[in-house]
């Protein structure tokens, strides 16, 4: 396995380089193993170098339409794994929501919401969490007292979550696929209780922001920075919400503020500021690094997206990156690695053949560390996952490297 240390680091330096651009690029699968099929509506979650998809959708799919399995796919090796699942798995498999949380020394995919057959008649309420360790599912137990009735939340599609501290999960809107809605709750993983924190607005079509309350809406991306809960995006069937004006649910107050933000002033307008911003838009997904969100992709009814924009919440300044997504994609989702890679899988990438994707695309939106760019840069030169643990481990490789390979 050895080579020489000059060509080790002329290897590096080349890898290194690729990530200083910051570029895009369609991750090249392991041809050998099998794959998920193409599909939207899914969700992902990021654990130990490896990516975790739940649940989607392809009307075009031979055999079912919805995909009731769990993926995972090796950052490192580039393979795929289906993952056998036991236990009670969610039926509701489109546009549900789902977070990564250790609970209890256990890795555990939380899955909150969504809807299966047909869509808007089975709805869910229903907080399931996955243990990625073995694919067995489990119920949260949440108990609901006849006084607290209210504090239950309404059977939805397409909300937004966001977990804070790894203990308080909150959603906010979605639809029955009748209406729309914008309750604020919050679950305490803990208590396994849930509780109302704003009422909001309901909805049937048109977007109509008040003064201080998000008109309601769906398929929307929430994101928390000192103590708010920041709503991006988002929209109905025939409307979606720009981004000049974002609102924010403080968690002081339980109430809601508007904010203005401020345009990417680098830009020539040609015909009016909105250009400086985002177009509204809908299905996108975000990725947060901090202050810093990213927004990638999305639908407003005519245009699939690849543009990326990032906002600087403690300024509400928006910037248009000079990347673009490899391929334009909607009903996709995307994690944060802990090294700093934006990781997006699926999607709608055609309107008017309506064909969705299976394909990976990433990009590092932070120079990785040394020690993650040696280990990439191994793997791509030998293949180290074929080795057993022991003879890795007595080749020097770190335990947790090891656990990439092997979990």
């Amino acid at each position: 396995m050895a080579f020489g240390i000059s060509e080790h680091f002329s290897r590096l330096f080349t890898v290194t380089q690729d990530y200083f651009k910051m570029k895009w690029k369609i991750e090249k699968t392991c041809r050998k193993g099998e794959a998920p099929r193409a599909r939207s509506g899914h969700r992902i979650v990021y654990y130990n170098g490896q990516i975790f998809t739940f649940g989607g959708y392809n009307p075009e799919s031979a055999a079912e339409q919805l995909f009731k399995e769990l993926w995972k796919f090796n950052l490192i090796t580039k393979t795929w794994q289906s993952i056998k699942i036991t236990g009670d798995i969610p039926n509701t498999l489109a546009s549900h929501t789902a977070r990564f949380c250790m609970l209890e020394g256990k890795p555990t995919m939380i899955v909150y919401g969504g809807t299966g057959h047909n869509f808007g008649e089975n709805n869910s309420n229903f907080t399931n969490l996955c243990d990625l360790s073995t694919g067995h599912w489990t119920t949260l137990g949440v108990r609901y007292e006849e006084s607290e009735e209210i504090d239950r939340p309404a059977e939805l599609y397409g909300q937004a979550v966001c977990l804070v501290q790894n203990r308080y999960l909150y959603t906010i809107g979605g639809t029955t696929g009748h209406f729309y809605q914008m309750d604020v709750n919050r679950l305490d993983l803990v208590t396994k209780k849930w509780k109302l924190l704003k009422k909001g607005t309901n909805g049937l079509g048109m977007l109509e922001n008040q003064p201080h309350e998000p008109a309601a809406r769906y398929r929307h991306e929430v994101v928390e920075f000192k103590n708010k809960l920041y709503v991006l995006g988002g929209g109905t069937a025939q409307d979606n919400d720009g981004f000049d004006v974002i609102y924010a649910f403080d968690l002081a107050t339980n109430s809601w503020i508007n904010k203005a933000t401020h345009g990417d002033s680098s830009i020539p307008i040609d015909e009016s500021i909105e250009e400086q911003y985002p177009e509204p838009r809908k299905c996108h997904t975000c990725a947060q690094n901090g202050q810093y969100v990213y927004l990638l992709g999305g639908y407003n009814n005519t245009i699939i997206f690849s543009d990326i924009w990032r906002i600087d919440l403690s300024d509400l300044q928006w910037r248009k990156m000079p990347q673009a997504l490899e391929k334009p994609v909607y009903f996709h989702d995307s994690v944060l690695t802990d090294d700093g890679q934006v990781v997006i899988f699926g999607g709608v990438e055609s309107v008017q053949s309506n064909k969705r994707t299976n394909q990976v695309q990433s990009c590092y939106i932070q120079v990785p560390a040394l020690r993650h760019l040696s280990w990439k840069s191994m793997n791509s030169f030998y293949d180290l996952h074929t080795k057993m643990p022991e003879q890795l481990k007595e080749e020097g490789i770190p335990q947790d490297l090891i656990g990439q390979l092997v979990y």
